[in-house]
């Protein structure tokens, strides 16, 4: 899955020097560490931290728009 601006696999991998799957754990771990300080910071801005999910995906929606 790559986005804007992004470069594929393959290529970061050589540019590495490591196999691509080691590049797709890898992006894969930080996208799940991401999302958990994320939510983590949502959390903290809101009464209830269990809505933070539900502000992510305002978020999201917002970025998606823009």
């Amino acid at each position: 899955m790559a986005g804007k601006g992004a470069i594929p696999y393959a290529q970061a991998a050589a540019a590495l020097e490591v196999n691509e799957g080691a590049v797709r754990v890898t992006v894969h771990r930080l996208r799940r560490r991401y999302r958990e300080l994320l939510r983590e910071e949502i959390g903290q801005t809101l009464a209830d931290p269990a809505q933070a999910d539900e502000e992510m995906q305002a978020l999201f929606c917002a970025f998606a728009d823009g």
